[in-house]
């Protein structure tokens, strides 16, 4: 197999002028597509999305087809993009996050309505298969993020065992959490790591406190604690070997991409898979 490389990354790309001032997506668009032409990942998810973000983002990226799934509140997607030289889309579907799955609603304590989009592809470079998925937890439900996360591994167990995953997703939450009664616990990545799943930025680096993925525009000021609380959106593989993976901060002085540091991976598939 040849390797994949996929991107995850929080556009914001709903914020206004009124909104995020100077960090207005208008205005941060543009460098978002200039790093989708150099990059050119194989397989996207972005989160915070919205109907008008493709009229920016298109452009930079001639040769994928996209499925964009359910839209929520502020008209917010969870799409998924591919290149559609390489990949075939065999099935695809969204859904909620929340008791009845099947309907627009707030999920438990959820403050946002949330979603999960997914794409069993076949890889044209081997006729094998790997399903992606793509999702944005909630920021404020504790409950809302492990109810979410376990709707997402009762849906996979719809699949092959042995079938290649990767999930993009802005996690909302970190993978260790030392304060019990802080409302985002490390119980969602616990429940990722039982079920098989590997952060493939930290084994790739094997580094710890891992580095800020959320800034709020703030970049190197940003002041991330030495319990990389602010490492919210971890990319997960499951029957894949990590074989890069990067942060892609910006300079100082230069127009941030989001309030969210993108995560660009490269993978190959395992022997066993």
């Amino acid at each position: 197999m040849e390797p994949i490389t996929f991107l995850s990354g929080n556009l914001r790309g709903w914020a206004t002028e009124k909104e995020d001032g100077e960090n207005a997506w208008e205005h941060r668009a543009p460098h978002y597509a200039a790093l989708l032409r150099s990059l050119q990942p194989k397989l996207i998810g972005f989160q915070e999305f919205v109907p008008l973000d493709m009229d920016d983002l298109a452009p930079a990226l001639p040769n994928h087809d996209q499925f964009l799934g359910d839209i929520s509140d502020r008209e917010q997607l969870n799409p998924i993009f591919w290149d559609a030289r390489r990949f075939t889309p065999l099935d695809k579907g969204s859904f909620w996050l929340n008791k009845w799955k099947d309907r627009k609603a707030l999920g438990w304590d959820a403050n946002n309505e949330r979603t999960l989009s997914w794409i069993r592809f076949r890889d044209t470079t081997d006729d094998a298969e790997l399903l992606f998925c793509n999702t944005h937890l909630d920021h404020m439900g504790e409950t809302a993020r492990q109810r979410g996360a376990q709707l997402i591994l009762d849906f996979l167990e719809d699949f092959p065992a042995e079938l290649p995953v990767i999930i993009t997703a802005d996690f909302n939450s970190s993978p260790y959490q030392p304060l019990r009664q802080a409302p985002d616990s490390s119980r969602t990545f616990g429940m990722f790591a039982r079920a098989g799943f590997m952060d493939a930025y930290r084994s790739v680096h094997g580094i710890w406190p891992p580095p800020a993925t959320f800034h709020g525009y703030k970049g190197a000021k940003w002041e991330p604690d030495k319990f990389g609380t602010w490492y919210i959106d971890w990319p997960l593989i499951r029957n894949l070997r990590p074989v890069a993976a990067e942060i892609i901060t910006h300079k100082r002085g230069t127009q941030p991409l989001s309030d969210h540091y993108p995560v660009f991976v490269t993978v190959t598939r395992t022997k066993a898979g």
